[in-house]
């Protein structure tokens, strides 16, 4: 582990925010258990892990980590948060303009896809070699696989950069940003998307300061790291999930040395989310309650083998249930001990002596219970964790 200075502005006064103790950390190669430790610097109000991984560390979890698998047929995984993003950018630019895109992370390039076929040069950038895989092979397009600061890019070359929920997973946001300026044309354009701090979702298990985000950006320390380094922001929008966009422009006139300190707002946020956090566990745990009395004597299957069920199994009492097991299509998963459990293969279920299977995912409950709905031919009852469960509001 390593201990780091605010990216932003360099300060060394920080107040403890969030611990999670003990966290298991599963990849391909084993676990390991850390301390996530989030803080508040003092003097502009930066959210961010503090001590956190060292390079070492990040570079076997992202080596070695379960990845979701895509799709081998043509649909997409979020298309429509693709869409969203793609319909922001053309939105919010000077109408009818069009030139080279670089995307940053570009995951299986179906974004850089969309903008590809209203004209636009496409470039990605991409770490995983299954995703450039397809982002090549399904699409054609020209996509470097590794890191941006590992690419060899020419000065000045692009018209526009898109950098999408990855900022938050980089060690060094400020020179990420620098690299990215000047790789820029003159009053060239920068696209953002990041978990929003100001709309930390209570609606999941899954904790929003997870250990993958090393910081956690609310509008006032996005602009004021985008000042620093020579952004001027021109349009910002919330999403309709818990994140936040922003289009800025290259221009060498931001002053940069400005901060607004949103110490006291990141504070109280972080304070009333660890309060409706509880509440909502609360919710889970008085339906697990429900689902102990109809299940009385019956072995139940969790689905799902992540960080959602990790949350689930460490923050819910879940002693009134039998669990035997886990199941999940992830291949990578099948035939491991994961948090205490063997995990079976989907296909697998049906010849389990089990009277239920309870889905541990919120963001996709209704496309997993669609394919495994036949198990309710074999007697096995299908329940989704979160039906009609009414959350808390959010919290800004």
């Amino acid at each position: 582990m390593e201990t780091v200075r605010c990216n932003i502005c360099g300060g060394n006064e920080f107040e403890e925010a969030l611990l999670t103790k003990d966290f298991e950390i599963i990849t391909t190669k084993g676990s390991l258990n850390i301390d996530v430790r989030n803080v508040v610097c003092k003097t502009c109000g930066l959210v961010f892990q503090n001590p956190r991984f060292d390079e070492d560390e990040a570079k076997f979890f992202y080596t070695n980590q379960f990845r979701d698998e895509i799709n081998s047929n043509d649909k997409v995984n979020g298309a429509w948060i693709r869409i969203q993003q793609k319909d922001f950018l053309i939105n919010n630019l000077p109408a009818g303009r069009i030139g080279r895109i670089l995307d940053i992370g570009c995951y299986e390039g179906y974004f850089l896809h969309l903008l590809e076929n209203m004209g636009w040069e496409p470039y990605g950038i991409e770490p995983s070699v299954s995703s450039v895989k397809i982002a090549r092979e399904r699409y054609g397009l020209e996509v470097f696989c590794g890191i941006f600061e590992e690419s060899n890019f020419m000065e000045e070359f692009f018209d526009v950069i898109s950098i999408r929920n990855v900022l938050e997973h980089i060690r060094d946001p400020k020179y990420f940003l620098q690299l990215a300026c000047s790789k820029l044309k003159p009053f060239g354009y920068l696209f953002i998307e990041v978990p929003n701090l100001y709309k930390p979702f209570t609606t999941d298990l899954n904790d929003f300061f997870s250990f993958q985000h090393l910081y956690h950006f609310s509008p006032v320390t996005l602009r004021n790291l985008l000042d620093k380094v020579g952004f001027k922001i021109i349009y910002q929008e919330e999403c309709s999930y818990p994140a936040l966009r922003i289009l800025a422009t290259k221009d060498e006139n931001v002053p940069g040395i400005r901060y607004e300190n949103d110490y006291a707002a990141a504070v109280e946020i972080i304070r009333r989310y660890q309060v409706n956090r509880v509440e909502n566990i609360e919710l889970i745990n008085s339906r697990i309650r429900q689902f102990a009395t109809r299940l009385s004597n019956k072995k139940v299957l969790l689905y799902g083998a992540g960080f959602n069920t990790e949350f689930l199994l460490n923050n819910c009492d879940l002693t009134e249930l039998d669990i035997v097991g886990l199941s999940d299509k992830n291949g990578e998963k099948h035939g491991q001990t994961i948090f205490g459990y063997k995990v079976y293969r989907p296909d697998e279920v049906i010849n389990l002596e089990i009277g239920a299977v309870i889905i541990s995912s919120y963001k996709f409950q209704e496309e997993i219970y669609d394919e495994i709905l036949f198990y309710e031919d074999y007697g096995i009852h299908v329940i989704k964790l979160y039906d009609n469960v009414i959350w808390l509001e959010s919290v800004k």
